[in-house]
């Protein structure tokens, strides 16, 4: 029996920093928001559906729901359509990254579309595995999708003090036993970890090819 047939996963993470209006660049747009104070965040619940799935495609795609501020264009909106990519990687460079990515429309009717990455790759010489999983190099666009005039530009960062608050509200859904959900929260831990480990340290991922995690999706841990 596999034991995430049937199971999701959901978790909160919360994000904020400064956008730039008029701005492409992510950079001169953070200094460019911090001078006229435009600050952004976005309170945002990652939900996969289906975890088997998701750890088995390539994309690992996942939703994204919640709310956007930011004051200029009149406060709070719900995202709409969001996206979320883990650990993915971008065709081009071949890199990993983490994409965030939703629309969201003002209250006179103009749709924005959001489009954020997180650059997952290991710069020779430096310990930046901690900036690279809490920075976001973000974009919002004028309309409804990348492809749309864009508005600004900005950085976002996660807070590492509210880590235990986003593996606290981690949650596992379609689990009906205490191994379906002990076998979701090891898998997907163990990918995540995984993934770091092989893109900063150069190995193999050590616990997600492991045998304990090996026994528990085979259904043999009980």
């Amino acid at each position: 029996m596999n034991l995430l047939k049937g199971v999701g996963l959901s978790f909160e993470e919360t994000m904020a920093g400064h956008l730039g209006i008029g701005e492409s660049d992510p950079g001169e747009g953070l200094q460019k928001g911090r001078s006229e104070n435009t600050p952004l965040h976005f309170d945002a619940r990652i939900v996969i559906d289906d975890l088997e799935s998701f750890l088995s495609v390539s994309d690992h795609l996942a939703r994204l729901e919640g709310t956007v501020t930011f004051e200029p264009l009149g406060g709070t909106f719900e995202m709409q359509d969001g996206r979320f990519n883990l650990f993915s990687t971008e065709r081009e460079t071949g890199q990993r990254q983490m994409r965030y990515a939703f629309r969201f429309t003002t209250q006179d009717g103009q749709t924005y579309y959001l489009d954020g990455h997180k650059w997952i790759t290991d710069d020779p010489g430096e310990v930046d595995v901690v900036e690279d999983m809490t920075r976001l190099f973000t974009v919002v666009h004028r309309g409804p999708d990348a492809d749309s005039p864009i508005y600004g530009a900005g950085e976002l960062y996660f807070d590492l003090a509210d880590a235990p608050q986003l593996v606290g509200s981690m949650e596992v859904n379609g689990g009906a036993s205490f191994w379906q959900k002990a076998a979701a929260r090891i898998a997907f831990a163990s990918f995540a970890y995984g993934a770091l480990r092989t893109e900063y340290l150069g190995r193999e991922r050590l616990l997600y090819e492991s045998r304990y995690e090996n026994l528990v999706l085979s259904g043999h841990a009980a």
